[in-house]
């Protein structure tokens, strides 16, 4: 049964984002403001210690040094950078989904890239690399809460599993002369993995 939703909701610059929980009515149960109204995040996952940890892929103060990031953010809405993604130089293909990894870390999707990033902030470790424009263009990630498989949805349509020892395995390559949909988001549930786009 449906049991309500926590939903991330960007800001305008004036009013902040915020995270809004809906109960199994449809009605706001409840809400957090963030405290930086500039922040424009677009991905979320809970976070490991309570609160939530979000992505944001730009902001609105237009002088801000750091855009494009990722932040622990209280469950008071007290937002803390944690990795600074904002070099092109260093993370050409931006920033994708995030999730929380069971054992107690953060995966993150940069395109070319997944990591696992320390809860505090202090190292974000690759865990699988790729040719985004040729074989592999990780965009959204998802874990097995049970196994602690991790599965990785790519943008056009790729598919791989990181193993808990680390093992990468392939089973949807990027086929860049027959793309076929673009992949948005991807989840795991009891009887496989499954991905949304169009």
């Amino acid at each position: 049964s449906f049991r309500g939703l926590v939903v991330l909701q960007q800001g305008d610059g004036d009013d902040p984002a915020r995270i809004v929980g809906v109960d199994d009515f449809g009605d706001t149960d409840w809400e957090v403001l963030l405290d930086d109204a500039t922040l424009l995040p677009y991905f979320m996952a809970p976070g490991l210690e309570g609160g939530w940890l979000i992505g944001t892929l730009g902001s609105h103060d237009g002088a801000a040094e750091v855009t494009i990031a990722l932040y622990a953010v209280s469950p008071e809405g007290d937002t803390t950078l944690l990795w600074d993604l904002s070099d092109p130089e260093v993370y050409e293909f931006g920033l994708g989904g995030v999730a929380a990894h069971p054992d107690g870390y953060y995966l993150v999707c940069t395109g070319d890239t997944v990591s696992a990033l320390e809860p505090d902030g202090s190292s974000l470790t690759p865990l699988m690399t790729s040719d985004p424009e040729a074989d592999f263009f990780s965009f959204d990630v998802a874990v097995d809460g049970v196994t602690g498989e991790i599965g990785v949805f790519g943008l056009y349509g790729e598919f791989a599993l990181i193993s808990p020892e680390g093992a990468v395995e392939v089973l949807r390559p990027l086929d860049p002369e027959n793309i076929e949909y673009s992949v948005w988001s991807g989840i795991k549930r009891a009887d496989g993995w499954y991905a949304g786009g169009n």
